[in-house]
This record gives C-alpha cells, sequence and structure tokens, in this order.
C-alpha cells in the first residue's frame, strides 16, 4: 500500500457481501507488522505511530595481566551475534574484534533495537598462543531483552559466564618466563652447564688426582725381623769380645 497523490494512505477491498449460501461474509484487516512501527485499529482504519528505536551500550571488556615484567602484548576479543541478533554498525558477518593494549578495557560499541525480541551474545578471548602466555576461555553471555509496550521500546540485559551471573566482562592473561632447555638433555638433573666437575665451586680450578704420600708404617713382619737381626748382632758381638779376653789370659 502506498499513498495516493495527496499523501493519504486509502485502499479499497472489493469483495463479495455474500457467500454461496447467501450468509453474509464477516471481513476482517489486519496489517503485516512493520519494524519501527505500532498499529491500532479503528473499524477498517488503521493508524501507524513510529516507535522510536531504542540504543543500548554494551558492556566494555576488562583485561587484566599477571606475572612479573610481562613484554608489550596485544589481546583480542570476539563479540558474536546469535541467530542474526542485530549488531553494532562497525561489525561484520555477525562478528565484532576488539583488542587491548596489556592491562586497560575497551568498549564493544552500541546496537540499535527497533523491534521487539530476545537477542543473545557471546564473547570470549581469541588465544595468541605465544609463548609464556597463558590465555583465558571464559565465555561470556549477553542477553538483550527488548520489550515494547504501547508505542515504546524498554530494554533488560543480563550477563553471566559459565558459574553464573556476572557484572563485568573480565578475561585475566598470566605471563612466566619461557623455561629453559638444560644443555645435556641426557643429565638433565646435572646443573652443572660448563662442561666441568659439579662439585667444584666457579672459579676454581678443576679437582685433580691426589698422589697419596708413601707409606712410613712397616709391616708388622718387617718390624719383627729388625729385633732378630739385632739379637743376633749382640750375640755375635759378646762371642767375639769373650774370644779376645781368653786369648789375653
Amino acid at each position: 500500500m502506498v499513498p495516493d497523490a495527496d499523501g493519504k494512505w486509502k485502499y479499497t477491498f472489493t469483495a463479495p457481501k455474500y457467500d454461496e449460501n447467501d450468509k453474509e461474509i464477516v471481513y476482517s484487516v489486519k496489517e503485516s507488522a512493520v519494524a519501527g512501527f505500532h498499529a491500532s485499529y479503528e473499524g477498517y482504519n488503521i493508524l501507524n505511530t513510529y516507535i522510536k528505536p531504542v540504543t543500548v551500550a554494551l558492556p566494555k571488556v576488562y583485561k587484566e595481566v599477571r606475572g612479573e615484567q610481562p613484554p608489550a602484548e596485544t589481546f583480542v576479543f570476539l563479540l558474536e551475534g546469535q541467530d542474526g541478533a542485530h549488531m553494532p554498525d562497525v561489525s561484520k558477518d555477525g562478528q565484532l574484534k576488539v583488542e587491548v593494549n596489556g592491562s586497560g578495557e575497551v568498549s564493544l560499541g552500541e546496537i540499535t533495537f527497533s523491534k521487539a525480541g530476545k537477542y543473545v551474545y557471546t564473547v570470549t578471548e581469541i588465544g595468541g598462543g605465544k609463548d609464556g602466555w597463558s590465555y583465558d576461555d571464559e565465555v561470556y553471555t549477553l542477553i538483550v531483552t527488548v520489550s515494547q509496550q504501547g508505542e515504546e521500546l524498554s530494554v533488560s540485559t543480563e550477563l553471566k559466564d559459565r558459574e553464573g551471573e556476572r557484572d563485568k566482562i573480565l578475561f585475566v592473561n598470566s605471563y612466566s618466563e619461557p623455561g629453559e632447555e638444560p644443555d645435556n638433555p641426557d643429565n638433565p638433573g646435572n646443573e652443572n652447564t660448563g662442561g666441568g666437575n659439579p662439585n667444584t665451586d666457579a672459579g676454581s680450578s678443576p679437582n685433580l688426582p691426589i698422589e697419596q704420600p708413601p707409606s712410613i708404617v712397616s709391616k708388622t713382619g718387617d718390624i719383627a725381623d729388625a729385633r732378630l737381626w739385632i739379637i743376633l748382632a749382640a750375640i755375635a758381638g759378646g762371642a767375639v769380645i769373650l774370644l779376645l779376653t781368653k786369648r789375653k789370659e
């Protein structure tokens, strides 16, 4: 239906008044729903009232980085509409990507609704897969319910994660220095990486074999032999002295 030359919306139906049994036919007129308009009826007259769309600011995404001296890193988050839900104007193919550098926050933008309904969205982090970083795999679900009361639209929102309702979207990333591979993979438990003796203090000479001095302790048998020779020498000496004494007599 289009307005006439005078700008008036008018249409005339031509239909039989009675059916084949001479029974009067009762007709009704109903307009197909038009987004952004509310229809009211007065007999066969239809009054359309423009309904002002309602714009909803989506929640921000907060990023928290943990760890000692983490390097600069950019994190990416994805907003997706389910079942053809309305999206921000800058979205593409039902998706919107936003970025945060380090710890911080970023807006997901706004969505304008002109029709009552229930609209569901998910917000996730796109993992970067870089060494030392752990990425948050939480999935946030945002439910936007648009209700129409007469000629006005009203909005309510609900945000939740896997555990229940939440008051904000928060992703946490942790950083730790990537572990170093041992120099000697065949002996990873040996902490000495300089090739020297692990028991040698840093900066000192490596341990060398120490020659033991000759033993000054004689065996028991050797001591007994020495005593025997002393006794025999004493006896021999005594015999010589006795012979010399007899000759002088």
